[in-house]
């Protein structure tokens, strides 16, 4: 009050002495009749003495808990206390966000020839009657949609919410307290989806899947932490009797964190197991009405929480795989026999083996002792029956241990290995290297016979492929001389792989902007093309075929083929190569134009140096199409997500899940066993007559008509007829052996280009351009005025020359003297 004598000032010194006198001084000042908004009435204030009583009494009590009864020396631990133990989300069950990687499989169940649209794309009528095309859902991007909702089904039902009891579950978040729910977070990621990458490098219509990888995130209840007093046997017993109370604590958390992440997997395992069964209920209900897509999920991986991958964006290198039939080479159905002969021979000798093995302790199992002794042994003829790379699985191809024990009777085989590796990209030497040693040269030095390039990943082994010993040239050119570019950013070696220009492997109906060699899109680093496995069909036998192995076939050869056309009840039975393509990515039916090339090279009717033509940035070629139905997703690998896993591959973690702890290999089984089922069942729908007619048709039709009119444009590209005066191998019309004529790209530089007449409307344009660069009238002057020709003469001669023509003519050429 204004008349009182004890001064503010010095109540605010006294509670600055007493801080807990304080809040009453300020309740007092509150409560008095000073008037807040006149600076000159705020002068003193009193405190009344049963106010700070109050406060001292306060202060010197503890902080009790009126709910539990607990006591706190502070009230900000009562805060917490209350906060943790009574607040209003107390019992709500409280989510955690997780990120779990899916390795998917699906079956495009149509006909074989569905995979052969050109286009991903179907035209619509617009409200102008204009045609509009809109993009059409691949058969990946459906695959990801059933997974997701499936996933989400899973979620619902692992986590109700609701209880027995009707009572609605509350859940709320571990970070803030805030309330959530249970389910999936974001759009989930795919390899073979195109969302964050260009339209070009979308995965094409028709096309299945062995190791598709989806990545998704969702929320879901955190393991229960146990209490600091909680006596758990299997947790803390073993820490009891560390001398170093820190060390047994700091191991106690590591049990824990092991322990909560045991129970992570566990549980994402039964959500798969959910999603599973829900995908098979979905695929049942709506078989009748002609789905056609196959899809489940073959394994899982629990991603620590600090991780950032994405499916699309974090895969480090993609696999394709193309089942070639042995008929469309040249002699490949003798190859194919020998092969049957030598398979058999070797089954026989397996069988000899293991008898033999029986009851001898020293030399144990004989299949097994065999297996060891062909260990790291290369082909003798260069031909693998099986992945070179010993032991292991990649990407749905298991290692074997057969090799080749008699020659191949022809060259079909080094003929496509030839042709497919003058597909790959080069090994250039790093920026600090002052030599191209390590480069490997893209002509026929590479060699076709079995090498360390067969064996084993690159980037995988983290050593550098070897260099051949011939055909290495020091700063190698390109066919056009340009400058050859490298992957920065790729894990390890694989940053070291040539990107090539592939625009003309591209799907034609995209965009030219899509595919133009100046988008980045179109450079593609192609790490391997190369053969990895046999497989003998036969349509008869459903069961199994000789799939690199000997499940499903007698050893007698009672099945072998009957007659030359290979033909049996109706359908023909054959061998096949899988061919496996890996990269960086791959562009819209790149796969199938590569394997088409492939063919007609290996058959002659195409040059060999046909893939280094084609890459040329400057250069737009034709390429074959092979047919569809033939070509599936075989699998992707994150690299730099690996280093984390301790360098093993993403879905190569032993101990995962409830029930097949300590089981590394459950995981790797079933996503070979979709694989080999997934081949069977494109090759019973292959082998119908329908799609074989189909096959040997497009076979004609690349000899008889698409390749002659392909090797006329490759010579009109090398400037004069006499440069391709030979056949893929050097005879006969319409081609020219790479190493016959060496300086091929140097002559095609030197020699002025062959001009091409003009079409109708452009023809009086064009001829008065190629009149002015031919006599030397064009100015040589900056390139900013170059752009404008001064000379009066052209310039009346081109205003007279627009004046003369008709309208058609005026309005084919621009108009006038502006045309």
């Amino acid at each position: 009050r204004r008349s009182s004598s004890v001064s503010f000032s010095a109540s605010a010194s006294a509670s600055a002495s007493d801080p807990s006198k304080l809040p009453a001084v300020l309740r007092a000042v509150r409560s008095s009749s000073v008037d807040m908004e006149d600076p000159s009435s705020l002068r003193c204030a009193t405190v009344p003495d049963d106010v700070a009583a109050e406060a001292e009494a306060a202060a010197a009590r503890p902080h009790g808990c009126t709910l539990c009864g607990a006591s706190f020396a502070s009230r900000n631990a009562l805060f917490r206390h209350v906060r943790s133990r009574h607040g209003p989300k107390d019992d709500a069950v409280r989510l955690e966000r997780r990120t779990a990687a899916l390795l998917v499989g699906y079956d495009v169940r149509t006909d074989a020839d569905a995979g052969t649209e050109e286009d991903g794309s179907k035209e619509e009528k617009a409200a102008d009657g204009t045609a509009e095309k809109t993009e059409i859902a691949t058969e990946a991007e459906e695959a990801g949609t059933l997974i997701r909702d499936a996933f989400g089904s899973a979620l619902a039902s692992r986590y109700p919410s609701s209880d027995e009891d009707g009572k609605e579950r509350a859940y709320a978040r571990v970070t803030d307290k805030s309330e959530a729910a249970v389910g999936l977070v974001g759009a989930p990621s795919q390899c073979g989806v195109s969302r964050l990458r260009r339209r070009a490098l979308a995965q094409e219509c028709g096309v299945g899947a062995a190791g598709d990888v989806v990545v998704l995130s969702y929320d879901a209840p955190a393991p229960p932490a146990p209490d600091e007093d909680e006596e758990d046997g299997e947790i803390v017993g073993r820490t009891k009797g560390d001398d170093d109370p820190e060390a047994a604590a700091e191991a106690r958390k590591i049990r824990l964190r092991e322990e909560a992440e045991r129970r992570r997997r566990g549980e994402l395992t039964e959500l798969v197991r959910l999603a599973n069964a829900e995908l098979t209920m979905a695929d049942e209900t709506s078989r009748g009405r002609n789905n056609p897509l196959d899809v489940r999920i073959l394994a899982d991986a629990s991603m620590p929480p600090e991780s950032m991958m994405k499916a699309e964006r974090s895969t480090t290198q993609r696999a394709y795989h193309y089942l070639l039939p042995l008929r469309w080479l040249p002699g490949g159905v003798e190859a194919g026999e020998w092969w049957l002969d030598n398979q058999r021979r070797t089954l026989l000798e397996r069988k000899e083996q293991e008898k033999n093995g029986e009851g001898n302790n020293e030399g144990g199992n004989g299949a097994e002792s065999n297996k060891q002794q062909g260990r790291g042994k290369k082909s003798r003829y260069g031909i693998s029956l099986a992945d070179a790379n010993m032991g292991r699985s990649r990407y749905g191809i298991s290692g074997g241990e057969h090799r080749a024990r008699a020659p191949p009777p022809n060259d079909a085989l080094r003929l496509l290995k030839g042709a497919l590796r003058s597909a790959e990209s080069e090994d250039l030497p790093p920026p600090s290297s002052s030599s191209a040693k390590n480069a490997r040269s893209s002509g026929e030095g590479k060699g076709v016979e079995g090498d360390e390039g067969d064996e084993g990943d690159e980037a995988s082994e983290g050593e550098e492929a070897a260099s051949d010993a011939d055909g290495t040239e020091e700063g190698a050119a390109s066919y056009s001389g340009r400058e050859k570019r490298a992957s920065p950013g790729r894990f390890g070696t694989l940053a070291f792989r040539e990107r090539l220009c592939l625009h003309n492997f591209a799907d034609p109906s995209l965009d030219g902007d899509e595919v133009s060699p100046n988008r980045a899109s179109a450079w593609r680093a192609v790490d391997r093309a190369r053969v990895v496995r046999f497989l003998f069909h036969d349509p008869a036998n459903t069961g199994g075929g000789l799939d690199g192995g000997d499940e499903g076939k007698d050893d007698d050869g009672d099945d072998r083929p009957a007659d030359g056309d290979g033909k049996k009840k109706g359908k023909r039975e054959e061998v096949l190569v899988v061919v496996e393509f890996r990269g960086d990515d791959f562009l819209r039916q790149q796969v199938r134009r590569t394997i088409g090339s492939a063919v007609a090279v290996a058959n002659g009717w195409l040059p060999s140096d046909f893939f280094t033509i084609a890459s040329d940035p400057d250069l737009v070629v034709e390429t074959p199409l092979a047919p569809g139905g033939r070509t599936y997703f075989a699998g992707a690998r994150f690299h730099f997500e690996e280093m984390g896993n301790r360098g093993r591959e993403l879905f190569d973690d032993g101990g995962k899940g409830a029930g097949a702890e300590g089981d590394a290999d459950a995981d790797a089984d079933a996503a070979a066993e979709w694989s080999n089922e997934l081949r069977s069942r494109m090759l019973e729908r292959l082998s119908s007559p329908e799609s074989l007619e189909m096959e040997e048709e497009w076979l004609r039709d690349l000899r008889d008509v698409a390749a002659p009119r392909m090797r006329r444009e490759l010579d009109r590209i090398r400037g004069s007829a006499g440069d391709g005066g030979g056949d893929g191998n050097g005879e006969g019309p319409g081609g020219v052996d790479a190493e016959s004529d060496g300086n091929a790209p140097a002559a095609r530089r030197d020699r002025p280009p062959e001009l091409r007449p003009a079409p109708p409307e452009y023809e009086r344009t064009v001829s008065l351009l190629r009149d002015i660069a031919g006599t030397g009238r064009w100015p040589s002057t900056s390139a900013a005025r170059s752009k404008v020709i001064k000379r009066e003469s052209l310039m009346a001669a081109a205003a007279a020359a627009g004046s003369g023509g008709g309208a058609e003519e005026d309005d084919a050429t621009g108009g006038g003297g502006n045309g």
